[in-house]
């Protein structure tokens, strides 16, 4: 948001999530967040979440970002179908992670 905004992150959550509305749309999704609502329980980081999930990194090694989204994309792809198929996971969306759940 800062590189694509070339300003400061907004100091109010409310204008954090106007800004990123506005830059990524309705749609945005945080795997971390959407973790607890999973029948199976999942925990860790991004890599123990694509082991439990069966999902495997495409490309590069851990802490690279190109490597990591892509497979934070798998990881949402396969959760969204084993756990969200009925539902959808349209619920969860803008809610981000420990800003706002505790």
């Amino acid at each position: 948001m800062k590189i694509l905004t070339r300003r400061e992150l907004p100091g109010a959550l409310c204008e954090f999530k106007r800004v990123m509305r506005a830059l990524f749309g309705e749609c945005v999704y945080d795997v971390k967040h959407m973790m607890r609502f999973c029948q199976k329980r999942l925990y860790g980081g991004l890599d123990r979440v694509a082991l439990t999930l069966q999902v495997n990194r495409a490309v590069g090694k851990c802490h690279q970002a190109g490597s990591d989204s892509l497979l934070t994309w798998h990881a949402f792809q396969r959760m969204r179908d084993l756990y969200f198929l009925q539902d959808g996971p349209e619920k969860h969306a803008g809610v981000l992670y420990g800003l706002e759940i505790v």
